[in-house]
């Protein structure tokens, strides 16, 4: 953008600046997941590209009020007026399924009715994983199904296999309509992960009719609000608890429409006004 006039905004979504110094720069950080959780070389690399990035900007938009936190902690240097918070919104496609065509596509999954919980994403060690798959291995009548994902290795598939025996399945991909099916009939969205940005997977599911089970750690008790059933932390034992009280009619129906309810508060609507919004501010400023 060599040729940016005086008044045109950059945005970069990816720690990336302008060859020309008359544009106005935004910034969006999502998380501080490098920085946490990845070897010296690449977290040396990030790092260095985000900084410089974050350092140059006018305006930096956060994902959540958590993230905010951490790049103030990680960057003192940054004055708090120039960023701010904006939420993510989800797709139109997550909604509660209410008709048969919808329920014959979740059922081509293979689980013909019998109870799951749904764990969605990578399997990384702050994901913590292995506790979803323990916490509901006792439920002999419970599976689980994996969404996302790399391949799984065979080491992976042996622990699976000794632990859910013919009660788990992955798919690495899931179209829209296919996953709001699969969060609209499963028991419950099993989330134990211990650092997100924002979690978007808690909305989608609750969006969708699905409870949602999660650590109460980084951004996801502001992303579920009062509407998950939060543990402390990602111990199997807790979130077993969880899981059981699920099977309580009452719990499930106070749960999900709390779920619902919650969703309502994010949309790409209203993240599009307010990034409209803090650009022009930016610019003023």
């Amino acid at each position: 953008i060599g040729a940016a006039r005086p008044g045109s905004i950059f945005h970069s979504s990816y720690y990336r600046r302008p060859r020309s110094g008359r544009s106005c720069e935004v910034q969006t950080v999502h998380d501080f997941t490098y920085e946490r959780y990845l070897g010296l070389a690449r977290k040396t690399v990030h790092g260095i590209q985000k900084r410089n990035a974050v350092r140059g900007a006018s305006g930096i938009i956060c994902i959540s009020s958590s993230t905010k936190d951490d790049l103030l902690k990680t960057y003192p240097f940054v004055s708090p007026d120039r960023v701010t918070v904006i939420h993510h919104g989800y797709s139109a496609d997550f909604k509660p399924i209410d008709d048969d065509s919808s329920r014959s596509l979740a059922r081509t999954m293979g689980f013909d009715g019998r109870p799951y919980c749904i764990f969605v994403g990578k399997r990384c060690h702050h994901k913590n994983f292995w506790s979803a798959v323990e916490a509901i291995a006792p439920s002999t009548d419970m599976s689980l199904l994996l969404v996302g994902g790399p391949p799984l290795s065979k080491a992976e598939t042996d622990r699976l296999n000794t632990r859910l025996p013919n009660r788990w399945q992955h798919r690495r991909q899931a179209p829209p309509q296919l996953l709001n099916a699969a969060y609209g009939l499963a028991h419950a969205l099993i989330y134990p992960s211990s650092y997100e940005g924002f979690g978007l997977p808690v909305i989608e599911a609750m969006a969708a009719g699905c409870p949602v089970i999660a650590v109460r750690a980084s951004s996801i008790p502001e992303v579920a609000g009062d509407a998950g059933l939060l543990v402390d932390e990602p111990d199997p034992r807790s979130i077993a608890v969880q899981v059981e009280r699920l099977r309580c009619p009452d719990v499930r129906q106070s749960t999900r429409a709390a779920g619902l309810s919650n969703a309502g508060r994010f949309s790409w609507d209203r993240c599009y006004q307010q990034t409209i919004a803090f650009y022009r501010s930016t610019l003023e400023r």
